[in-house]
């Protein structure tokens, strides 16, 4: 999966955000897999860290969303051409419709985590924060007087 853009840059951290959609009456059973693969996954180099939203009980909604984060994008590529990625597809394959939909993030998007998460913060955050504070904000202030 080289899915590097001409955005990417090696040394910088990377983010993947992945929706699945879960088939009805195997949500308990992806839970159960899913958790297993995550425990099995962080332990792999590069790896930062995992976050899941899971459907709300009762709200119909099957789809599970994971950001997955990366120290860089050689880690990324590395961990989605990995036996222990490729097996996770075929184990989940009976348990969800289609395959994952996967949005490769970059940027400011990488710096909202959820709470107790630890935050991607790249040069170009950092450079994007500063933009904001030095010219942004202060226009922001005259056009509003």
């Amino acid at each position: 999966m080289n899915n590097q853009s001409s955005l990417d840059k090696p040394n910088e951290p990377a983010a993947v955000f992945n929706k699945r959609t879960v088939k009805h009456g195997f949500n308990e059973k992806f839970d159960i897999v899913l958790h297993d693969f995550i425990a099995q996954s962080l332990q792999t180099e590069g790896q930062l860290g995992v976050s899941v939203m899971c459907p709300v009980d009762g709200s119909g909604s099957h789809e599970y969303d994971i950001l997955r984060q990366f120290r860089d994008v050689v880690s990324r590529d590395r961990f989605y051409e990995s036996p222990l990625f490729k097996q996770w597809e075929v184990t989940v394959a009976s348990l969800t419709e289609g395959e994952a939909k996967r949005q490769h993030l970059s940027g400011l998007e990488t710096g909202f985590v959820l709470p107790g998460q630890r935050a991607m913060y790249s040069s170009a955050t950092l450079e994007m924060a500063l933009v904001i504070i030095l010219d942004v904000w202060p226009a922001s202030i005259l056009i509003s007087c």
